[in-house]
């Protein structure tokens, strides 16, 4: 699937390093990148990446979350 129009904002294989030299990552090609890295893939390749894919939806009844108010003082 061809990249989208953020980059790789929104991709499954994107990812936040904890190395603030690399702060960017790509788990699918496997580097750290100081810019995003489909800028890196472009560089290198002359072409757009082309391993973008959309990451899930997260399910919106998550654990945890079943309609508590936490406001309520009964739970405090």
């Amino acid at each position: 699937m061809a990249k989208s129009i953020n980059g790789c904002q929104g991709c499954r294989h994107l990812y936040t390093t904890w190395d603030p030299d690399l702060p960017s990552g790509c788990r699918k090609f496997g580097f750290k990148s100081k810019t995003q890295p489909w800028v890196l893939v472009k560089q290198e390749t002359g072409a757009d990446c082309l391993s973008y894919q959309a990451r899930p939806e997260k399910k919106k009844d998550r654990a945890g979350d079943k309609g508590q108010d936490l406001n309520d003082p009964k739970y405090w």
